[in-house]
């Protein structure tokens, strides 16, 4: 399902990834940092802020990979979507 969502990404069909990207965490206990990262600019492009908001509170908090989290490409931007 993610290289499902990965591929309608590149396709700009941001409505099919986000679907694709929900159903993949759905079934997934820990999903990869980089996966809801995507997810989250994915719900950017179409401007559901909420659902956007969740994904970003997922990489800093319930991530599998803390790393990624914590690196100031995704901390700094997560940061500033969430509180703004």
């Amino acid at each position: 399902m993610i290289q499902t969502a990965e591929t309608a990404i590149i396709q700009d069909d941001f409505e099919q990834a986000l679907h694709h990207f929900q159903t993949a965490f759905a079934q997934i206990n820990r999903p990869f940092g980089k996966d809801l990262w995507n997810a989250a600019w994915t719900a950017e492009q179409l401007k559901q802020k909420v659902l956007r908001n969740q994904f970003l509170l997922e990489v800093i908090n319930h991530t599998s990979e803390l790393e990624f989290a914590e690196r100031p490409q995704v901390s700094i931007p997560a940061l500033y979507f969430l509180w703004r």
